[in-house]
């Protein structure tokens, strides 16, 4: 991570791009300590996040999470309850934040930065919660976002990873809007040479999108929008999760044979917790979210799953993870349904 100041603007660069600028725990606490220390700064008078290469970034270095986790025999939880922690802090930041998203912008990456008060988006944007494909399920309070869209929507996108491009993001509430990856220097440059003297913090954030007007493109449907939005609509508006994979098993559609594999390739017990997660989740608040997310890795690290799928994905890289249950019909349901209702009473 690296961070400068250039024209009452404190940059912060991801720098790892041969990792797709994954989030270290080192990175987490330098960006707390430099936002910490720009509050009462006055040569910032906003900031911009933005990461090196061709990616924003991919989220929290899941491989370390794993290598630590090898050697403590214990669940991150400095990694995560820090990391949380600094998702809120620019969530409630004093100064107006600005994101340039790119490329690949995942996971941690988008915790970090979807409470921005500008999330600009390039066209070369791949957007997606993936966490279920790694035993994981959508955490840093993501689960907010996606308990307040349509049920199929919401369901579909935590539970499969689904990717959207740009035009899906800002279609989905997750940027405000979108530009030409050719003409991101340019904008960046624009946002820099934004006079700041004298704005409240609201005519701030009103120049800063104004600058970006000559480069705005007009957003149409994106992919998802277009080509699997009205599949998820017929599969995953369900009540139950037992509902949405025996209409799967049913269909006779590519997308119903894909999302039913993609069901069953997963740990039954991060599904299971990640459907339950999207009905309870709408009476919870951004900060209540961060509360249970902590709880349900903590859960889920207990039963192994991350571990294996990290394992099985990304080290060993055999795809036969060894998850705690093999199917859905093992689950305690019940016992899901009273650890929901507890969090949900003390959120």
């Amino acid at each position: 991570m690296e961070a400068t100041i250039q024209n009452k603007v404190g940059i912060i660069r991801l720098d790892r791009p041969e990792k797709l600028n994954a989030l270290s725990l080192d990175d987490i606490h330098q960006m707390q300590t430099v936002l910490e220390g720009w509050v009462e700064d006055p040569a910032v008078h906003w900031v911009l996040f933005e990461g090196e290469g061709k990616a924003f970034s991919a989220g929290g270095d899941v491989k370390a999470l794993y290598e630590y986790s090898l050697k403590t025999g214990g669940f991150p939880e400095v990694f995560f309850k820090d990391e949380f922690a600094l998702d809120q802090l620019v969530h409630t930041y004093p100064k107006p934040v600005v994101v340039l998203y790119k490329g690949v912008t995942m996971g941690g990456g988008i915790g970090l930065t979807v409470n921005a008060d500008l999330r600009v988006t390039d066209d070369s944007l791949v957007w997606a919660m993936p966490e279920t494909q790694l035993g994981f399920m959508p955490d840093v309070a993501m689960g907010w976002y996606f308990s307040r869209l349509d049920r199929a929507d919401g369901l579909y996108l935590s539970l499969l990873g689904g990717r959207l491009d740009w035009e899906d993001a800002i279609h989905y509430g997750f940027a405000d809007l979108g530009i030409r990856a050719d003409d991101q220097a340019a904008a960046r440059q624009a946002l820099l040479d934004v006079s700041t003297e004298g704005l409240s913090y609201e005519a701030l954030v009103a120049a800063l999108k104004a600058a970006l007007t000559p480069f705005a493109q007009s957003s149409g449907q994106g992919a998802y929008q277009r080509d699997l939005a009205p599949l998820a609509k017929k599969y995953f508006d369900k009540d139950h999760l037992g509902a949405i994979m025996a209409h799967l098993q049913r269909g006779y559609e590519p997308f119903a044979a894909e999302s039913l594999a993609g069901l069953l390739s997963r740990s039954p017990l991060t599904v299971a917790v990640t459907f339950l997660k999207y009905a309870y989740g709408k009476n919870w608040t951004r900060e209540e979210t961060f509360r249970v997310d902590l709880d349900l890795l903590a859960f889920l690290w207990d039963k192994a799953e991350p571990m294996e799928g990290i394992r099985a994905t990304m080290v060993d890289k055999n795809h036969r993870p060894a998850y705690w249950r093999h199917s859905y019909g093992d689950l305690d349901w019940p016992a899901l349904h009273a650890f929901f209702q507890d969090r949900s009473s003390r959120a």
